[in-house]
């Protein structure tokens, strides 16, 4: 996937450098993002709106609505927008409905 929707390098004397890139997967799939962005910002920035079912996606941006969340490295519930991308990080979509409970759980 490329950077579809990312604003491209400033030319001006002074502007800095493109951050580095970091490679991530995003349900399987290998994503680029840049070092610095969240996952819902590097998603975003490579066309990626719906990260789950019912077209969950970004939403506030900023962590209160919950709509961005996905599973990271196994970790359910993780706010996308929140969380900044690493190289090698597994993304996946939620999983809907969540897994039960195991027994004697509170």
């Amino acid at each position: 996937m490329d950077e579809t929707t990312r604003i491209p390098h400033d030319p001006a004397p002074g502007a800095p450098s493109p951050a580095p890139k970091v490679m991530f997967t995003f349900n399987g799939n290998t994503v680029e993002g840049r070092e610095g962005d969240t996952i819902a910002a590097a998603l975003w920035a490579v066309g990626i709106r719906a990260l789950g079912p019912g077209e969950a996606g970004l939403y506030c941006g900023i962590g209160h609505c919950f709509a961005c969340r996905v599973v990271v490295d196994g970790v359910h519930d993780v706010r996308g927008c929140l969380v900044l991308i690493r190289p090698g990080m597994r993304v996946e979509p939620p999983r809907i409905p969540l897994p039960p409970l195991p027994p004697g759980a509170p």
